[in-house]
């Protein structure tokens, strides 16, 4: 077995490839055998552990024949310089009470460009997918219980000498959007950033560096 570790290349696929699953919300979804293909769009979500969840409509064909033959291929974009990502795997029906979900473990990871590049499990398994901006509001509300009086001394230090107190309300790739208060009221500001962020993980590296600010 190839520990991942070993080999930063092997790392850097499985880390593109796991989070290129984790961004998407929805994918094309196939079916192969006896010479017979299916193929739908279906909500998509992966767990912690890098598995998908496959939501497919009820009436579709392809539910029928995934449980008469349960492999499936789940295609999603994948970002430069590949163009889509395709995981395969054997398709496990769950016990829901709505619509046809199924539970895949991939077993074969490929990714497709101007070449093919075949990406181990190993690396896929253990690669930690980039947080994505749907955990902005959490970073918003760790800010507002941890880093409330911080901030505040950011916001005067940057000219609102009469700020009492700033509450953050919401995170961007533009900024940060706060509420400042002082003797007059309440007032909207945005913090920008530098550059816009593309990515929650670069945020969060200037909200850090913003926080360091507050010592100045």
């Amino acid at each position: 077995m190839i520990d991942p570790a070993d080999c930063p290349g092997l790392a850097a696929l499985g880390t593109l490839a796991r989070n290129a699953a984790a961004r998407a919300d929805v994918a094309t979804v196939r079916w192969e055998a006896d010479g017979e293909t299916l193929a739908a769009t279906a909500k998509v979500h992966t767990d912690g552990r890098g598995c998908l969840l496959v939501l497919l409509d009820e009436r579709s064909a392809l539910v029928a024949a995934t449980e008469r033959h349960p492999v499936l291929t789940v295609v999603v974009a994948a970002g430069d310089p590949w163009s889509v990502l395709l995981l395969e795997g054997v398709a496990h029906r769950l016990p829901v009470a709505r619509g046809a979900t199924f539970r895949i473990a991939p077993s074969a990871l490929v990714l497709l460009g101007d070449r093919e590049q075949r990406v181990p499990t190993e690396a896929y398994y253990a690669a930690e997918p980039e947080p994505t901006w749907d955990l902005a509001p959490a970073v918003v509300d760790h800010l507002a219980r941890t880093h409330a009086e911080q901030l505040t001394h950011v916001l005067r230090h940057h000219g609102c000498t009469a700020a009492e107190s700033v509450v953050p309300v919401a995170l961007s790739p533009d900024g940060l959007q706060v509420a400042v208060l002082d003797a007059a009221g309440v007032d909207s500001l945005r913090v920008r950033f530098p550059e816009p962020a593309s990515t929650l993980t670069d945020a969060l590296l200037e909200l850090r560096t913003l926080l360091a600010c507050s010592g100045c």
